[in-house]
């Protein structure tokens, strides 16, 4: 029975405490309005900089566009080797399209394309082979049909366009870092925020802490309404940046879709999980916690 009363009182005491710290804040509306958009806004930041990363990161596992290769034939081929190669090529498993380039085809190409027209003109023969470009299913292994085609008699190279892959790698890793300097920049401006609004509190009570000191309250007691403070600031700042980026991601979502069509991509974007939610409001309500214990232990002393 008395282990009862004693929870009972701890509970009444921190909610005394809690009706305390909501009527400071009550009592200054504007500032902590302002405080809580200064907190949200800090942490939508970093917040949408982990989202773009992370549908980045998911696009780039789901995105499997039909690779192709470029076969360079021998020039010493004849006209039957080179049609008996092209059907070979056709008949190989995991091809989807297949076109064959001619040696004055591709000169003609270069030509239209190139700045050098004038000096292409100038050569006694046409330099360029004879190509085939092939169009690889999403299914087939690209890795095993190029190593296929290097095998095939009459192909002298294997050129492969697959070089997206290392450049969508390089853009996933460059938002990884975007996101990771967001993250550092902006926990220590929510961090700068909540102290610098404790101490303005601190300072605004000092004559209500001296008379507690006369009485005979404990540090811990006195730290107590700052430290709900703190926890407040987080709670409150984490929820506006849910939101805010919530916001964010809707209005962006149709201009997304428009440069997922372009690229002939399926993209859903995928907002914050439960876990990762309760991880942000959790890390906020941290890191509120510690700027208002150090900031007020800090004052105290002073006191």
């Amino acid at each position: 029975m008395k282990q009862k009363n004693l929870h009972a009182s701890y509970f009444l005491k921190i909610y005394l405490v809690l009706q305390q710290v909501w009527r400071q804040l009550l009592q200054h509306k504007l500032g902590t309005c302002l405080t809580f958009l200064v907190i949200g806004c800090s942490l939508t930041l970093p917040t949408f900089s982990y989202l773009v990363w992370k549908n980045l990161a998911i696009s780039t596992q789901h995105f499997s566009p039909r690779f192709s290769l470029t076969l360079y034939l021998d020039k010493k081929l004849t006209s039957n080797q080179t049609e008996q190669l092209l059907e070979k090529v056709k008949q190989q498993e995991g091809v989807a399209a297949v076109k064959f380039i001619s040696r004055q085809e591709g000169l003609m190409q270069l030509q239209q394309w190139s700045d050098f027209a004038e000096a292409l003109k100038v050569l006694d023969e046409n330099p360029l082979p004879d190509a085939i470009t092939v169009e690889a299913k999403p299914t087939a292994s690209f890795v095993q049909l190029k190593t296929d085609f290097q095998h095939l008699a009459g192909v002298s190279l294997v050129k492969a366009n697959d070089d997206w892959q290392d450049k969508l790698f390089s853009l996933t890793q460059f938002a990884a870092k975007v996101a990771i300097g967001c993250v550092v920049l902006m926990l220590l401006t929510v961090f700068l925020v909540v102290g610098n609004s404790i101490r303005a509190e601190v300072d605004s009570r000092k004559p209500e802490i001296e008379v507690l000191k006369l009485l005979g309250a404990t540090d811990h007691y006195i730290l107590r309404p700052f430290l709900y403070t703190g926890i407040f600031y987080g709670l409150v700042g984490g929820s506006i940046a849910c939101l805010f980026s919530l916001i964010i991601e809707w209005s962006l979502r149709s201009d997304i879709n428009v440069i997922a069509t372009q690229f002939s991509m399926v993209l859903r974007l995928v907002w914050l999980s439960p876990a990762e939610v309760i991880f942000l409001l959790m890390s906020s309500v941290l890191l509120g916690y510690l700027a208002s214990w150090i900031t007020a232990r800090k004052h105290l002393r002073k006191v």
